[in-house]
């Protein structure tokens, strides 16, 4: 998988306890923009993220609805993973980010590479999940729309007449 591509949102708080994982993702060849947490929403919205990072330790930031609405999303055929930084410790922090839909949390200050580790193993998840959204759709569409003439087919058309 090419890192070149992967497009990472860091939601930061005040603590900038983000800048170094960004600073190291940068250089291992993604692509890290820091961003509130409404900006990132909007991210979201216009597919310009491959995956969240958020530090958890500023409740102010407005992370939570972030990870909240990311979860939600995910009903919707939405996958976009989330990693919440905790403050180190702090297990009830940890536990909270977990049940609000963040797919992990990693303890501020945890080594670099172990972070990167982390954030590889959640964007080759999200490689597989898109793979398989994108087949399921060809799936959908083969079963409504004949390959060789293009026109929709009989149980398609049925399905429409008794919606």
């Amino acid at each position: 998988m090419s890192t070149a591509r992967q497009r990472v949102i860091a939601v930061e708080g005040r603590s900038g306890a983000l800048a170094p994982v960004c600073a190291r993702l940068d250089h291992a060849g993604y692509r890290c923009t820091r961003a509130a947490a409404d900006v990132a929403l909007r991210r979201l919205d216009g597919n310009e993220a491959d995956l969240f990072l958020v530090d958890g330790s500023d409740a102010a930031a407005g992370w939570e609805g972030l990870v909240s609405e990311v979860h939600r999303r995910r009903a919707e055929g939405v996958f976009v993973p989330v990693i919440v930084f905790t403050p180190p410790g702090d297990v009830e922090a940890r536990i909270h980010c977990l049940r609000l839909g963040a797919d992990e949390c990693i303890p501020i200050g945890t080594a670099e590479e172990e972070t990167l580790a982390r954030i590889e193993a959640l964007l080759r998840i999200k490689s597989i999940q898109d793979r398989m959204e994108r087949s399921r759709q060809e799936l959908q569409r083969l079963s409504t729309v004949d390959g060789l003439t293009g026109l929709s087919s009989r149980r398609h058309l049925q399905a429409r007449c008794r919606e």
